[in-house]
């Protein structure tokens, strides 16, 4: 459930990402100030980094989907050292901390709920508002 709860706040966020992106360089080459042109290319990094959580988030989702249940056990609370975890990898963890599946998935909606704050503060016209509901939080 948290996982298909990923995949869908990403693939909503990704949606406003594409939008934005797409307004804010229009914007860009359109502006004669320098000070709105760098103010615009910092708007356009935080899309890029929202983007990169997005991809990271769809990577996991596919090696879940396709080869992770092979090669993991069904235990939630099944551990590898963060070395060796595609869980670890997309929340940024390295080193051999042990991340368990279920701690990878809760600590990646955290940070796409937090960067769909970060772009929602970004759009000029406020239709994205607040994170959807329908995410699951885990208290460790």
């Amino acid at each position: 459930m948290l996982l298909v709860s990923n995949r869908n706040l990403a693939q909503e966020l990704q949606g406003h990402i594409d939008r934005l992106k797409s307004r804010f360089e229009d914007d860009q080459l359109n502006t004669m100030s320098r000070l709105k042109f760098y103010s615009i290319e910092e708007k356009i990094k935080e899309l890029s980094s929202a983007n990169h959580l997005i991809q990271k988030t769809w990577n996991l989702y596919y090696w879940i989907r396709d080869e992770g249940k092979a090669k993991r056990t069904e235990s939630p609370m099944d551990t590898l050292p963060a070395s060796e975890s595609m869980y670890a990898f997309a929340i940024g963890v390295k080193g051999d901390l042990p991340v368990s599946p279920l701690r990878g998935l809760d600590s990646l909606n955290r940070m796409l709920k937090d960067k769909w704050r970060i772009v929602a503060k970004l759009d000029p016209q406020e239709k994205m508002g607040a994170p959807p509901k329908d995410s699951i939080s885990v208290n460790f």
